[in-house]
């Protein structure tokens, strides 16, 4: 029986330890095809058990020092040794109380130095352990590169500036073109179009234009490094009108508050109000304007003139006259809040909770009128942006600061139309030729296009943008709505609609490559990255995209057709290994586990059990 428990005892042991683990060593590349000069990205991978832990390996990885250079070893894990032997890199891992996980172990980085075909391989020199001391069985396999020599063709595609004709008609022998564009074009979308793919092109894309001749060089770069430059001169035409009007002015510790045609202003301040701080900004933003600034006061009368100098040298002067009177005067409330604010004549809504505020403006806007009023008559208003209007999300922030240097910020986020694209007021009954269409739709309405909307979009070939806005015209969220995907859908509901008390849930039925852009800049701060994920009906997960940086108070992607998706910083999904893919990866070792345990069951019958059975010797 002694005999038959050391055996059982035996057995266990090696169903628990099983003395040798199949692992797969492979190198594997950056790419597989490089250009000769560029440097490729080797990694060496050890695939074996996830909960396993490797403290030894040695290995030897050979490779044609004529086409290839090492220029670094990095290690992914914890820190190795290497050394080089004539077109042998030899990686050493030793027991330094770190060991190494599953995947990734170090990454060489080699130079490629010349063209053709080369097989870099992978073998052990050396045992390799594991963190228990038993020894790693591995495989191995390299990897094949396939070096190319970079293209020469520097020749360009094609070039043109969107909406205009250049002279002469483009050719790619060509490299010298002219343009002309009224005075209010202030900027013109060059497009230019590679030759061959392995080309690359700078000096395109939306260019601004000054008044007068602007020179546009757009360069293409063949993959060696040679290069060919395209030159278009455009003439942005010059007439301005010589504007001297302003767009605000403010003097602290008074209440002064600017008007139209108005070019002398009165205020009385105390004795103690030994200074104030004139501020101002012209409407032309080429003016030239003086007189602003810190000045002192004396007791009685004191003047000072604002004096405006267009670009073309018009003039005209605004004239303070401040009263510093010999008594104090009623103090004045400290306050850093606007108790109103017009933009463009409209006013906006102030709450003390918030402080972004959405609006809008069509595409024909350039800049922005502002209209206020401060709680306190000695606070200041400062505002950044809104006198050159982009297409796309313009940012204007308005500072109020009070004597005691306490200051508010106010942000409005102006989202101006797009200039290649008509506003309709009716999906159904406009006409164009290959025009794209801007839809608003105020948030409380049903936001459904109907077949016969879809039937005439897509025969009038259009992208729609789709933009629900609050009651300023300010984008909540816009819709970029291909033209491709009409054919598959019918009554398409254009919703993105909060579906729970969780602030950045959403329920929609817009399909697959439907591009959003939505504001989430009441919960998330510029520049911060969230994750995007959808669920199904059942609850399960699947991340969108982990990359999404809040720019401006908004984000943007494309749908991908499910109904549901989260916005958050959070990680909803947990990366677990199934039994069932435990089981799958360690297949041969349970085979061979239990191929063992039959043989010395069958042992241990015929050794000892069979021997013990009394022999019969009754007849038969």
């Amino acid at each position: 029986m002694r005999k038959i428990k050391v055996l059982l005892t035996t057995l266990i042991l090696l169903l628990i330890f099983p003395f040798v683990v199949n692992a797969a060593t492979s190198l594997k590349s950056s790419t597989q095809t490089p250009i000769v000069g560029s440097v490729i990205y080797l990694e060496v991978d050890i695939d074996y058990g996830h909960e396993e832990l490797i403290k030894e390996a040695h290995y030897a990885i050979s490779y044609d020092t004529d086409k290839f250079h090492l220029e670094e070893v990095i290690w992914t894990q914890s820190k190795g040794t290497y050394h080089l032997e004539s077109g042998k890199i030899f990686l050493d891992k030793e027991d330094n109380g770190q060991p190494w996980e599953y995947g990734g172990q170090a990454i060489l980085k080699l130079k490629v130095l010349s063209s053709g075909q080369n097989k870099i391989t992978i073998t052990d020199n050396g045992y390799a352990y594991y963190d228990d001391g038993s020894v790693v069985s591995q495989s191995f396999s390299g990897v094949t590169i396939n070096a190319v020599a970079p293209s020469t063709d520097f020749i360009i595609g094609s070039l043109y500036v969107e909406g205009y004709d250049i002279t002469p008609t483009f050719s790619k022998g060509t490299y010298q073109y002219n343009l002309s564009v009224p005075s209010n074009v202030s900027s013109v979308n060059v497009v230019a179009k590679k030759g061959s793919s392995t080309q690359t092109i700078t000096g395109d894309g939306q260019r601004n234009l000054n008044y007068g001749d602007n020179r546009i060089r757009v360069v293409v770069t063949a993959e060696n490094g040679t290069t060919s430059t395209y030159e278009i001169m455009i003439n942005r035409k010059d007439d301005r009108t010589g504007e001297t009007g302003l767009l605000n002015l403010s003097v602290s510790n008074t209440n002064i508050k600017y008007e139209e045609d108005t070019t002398i202003y009165y205020a009385t301040v105390s004795r103690s109000v030994d200074s104030v701080l004139i501020s101002a900004r012209a409407k032309d933003s080429a003016a030239t304007l003086s007189g602003t600034g810190t000045k002192p006061l004396e007791i009685g009368r004191n003047v000072f003139d604002i004096n405006v100098e267009s670009s073309n040298n018009n003039t005209k002067k605004y004239t303070i006259v401040i009263t510093r009177s010999d008594q104090e005067l009623q103090p004045n409330v400290e306050s850093t809040k606007l108790s109103s604010l017009l933009i463009n004549n409209k006013p906006i809504e102030l709450s003390d909770e918030k402080s972004t505020y959405l609006m809008g403006v069509t595409e024909e806007s350039k800049i922005l009128n502002f209209d206020y009023e401060t709680e306190s008559t000695t606070a200041t208003v400062t505002i950044e942006g809104g006198t050159k209007l982009q297409e796309g999300i313009n940012v204007v922030i308005i500072t109020v600061t009070e004597t005691n240097n306490e200051t508010r910020t106010y942000r409005i986020l102006v989202n101006k139309d797009q200039a290649n694209a008509k506003v309709v007021g009716d999906l159904e009954d406009y006409t164009s030729n290959k025009e794209n269409i801007i839809y608003k739709a105020d948030k409380t309405e049903k936001h459904v296009i109907t077949t016969k909307q879809i039937k005439n979009i897509k025969e009038n070939k259009s992208i729609v943008h789709y933009h629900v806005v609050n009651d300023f015209n300010g984008l909540i969220y816009g819709l970029t709505i291909p033209n491709e995907i009409m054919d598959t859908i019918y009554d398409f509901v254009a919703e993105f609609e909060q579906s729970s008390e969780a602030p950045l849930t959403y329920t929609t039925n817009l399909p697959k490559d439907v591009e959003v852009k939505l504001y989430v800049g009441d919960i998330y701060p510029d520049n911060l990255n969230v994750k995007l994920y959808t669920y199904d009906e059942i609850g399960r997960y699947t991340l969108l995209t982990a990359g999404l940086t809040v720019i401006d108070g908004y984000i943007t992607f494309n749908t991908n057709g499910q109904k549901n998706y989260v916005i958050t910083t959070a990680q909803l999904i947990k990366n677990k290994v199934s039994l069932l893919k435990w089981l799958q990866q360690n297949f041969l070792i349970i085979l061979f586990v239990l191929i063992a345990i039959g043989l010395i069951a069958y042992v241990i019958y015929i050794k000892v059990i069979k021997k013990q059975q009394p022999v019969s010797n009754e007849p038969y």
